[in-house]
């Protein structure tokens, strides 16, 4: 039985059990031109925009970049630098807010199976 969660944004992921593994079938919120959001002249996505479409508070991104689930560019401004997400950033986030939300894997189970799925594709 596929499973759904609601995004933030009101947007779906759809999860299917296949044999006990689970795959995201539908990623489609996160293309270029839906709802808005592109990337800032292909730099990548702002934290606020990132954590909307989520559904994620920025401090959880934060600590999900301390334990390196997503990996942010840093750009500098001035004396300022800004995090800008990739699209793989954030198919990762989504990934792993689904396994720890809606299959209620704890943090650290999640992560294996993110690095499980990254596996199996090289």
């Amino acid at each position: 039985m596929p499973y759904c969660a609601v995004l933030g944004n009101g947007n779906k992921i759809i999860l299917h059990r296949n044999k006990k593994t689970v795959s995201v079938i539908s990623l489609g919120h996160l293309r270029k031109h839906s709802l808005g959001m592109s990337p800032t002249k292909d730099k990548g996505f702002g934290t606020v925009k990132t954590t909307q479409q989520i559904g994620i508070s920025p401090e959880r991104l934060r600590y999900w970049e301390k334990l390196g689930i997503v990996k942010p560019k840093y750009l500098q401004y001035g004396t300022r630098k800004f995090r800008r997400y990739s699209r793989e950033d954030i198919h990762k986030a989504a990934f792993v807010k689904l396994l720890v939300d809606v299959e209620k894997y704890s943090l650290a189970g999640a992560m294996r199976k993110l690095e499980a799925k990254e596996g199996d594709k090289t």
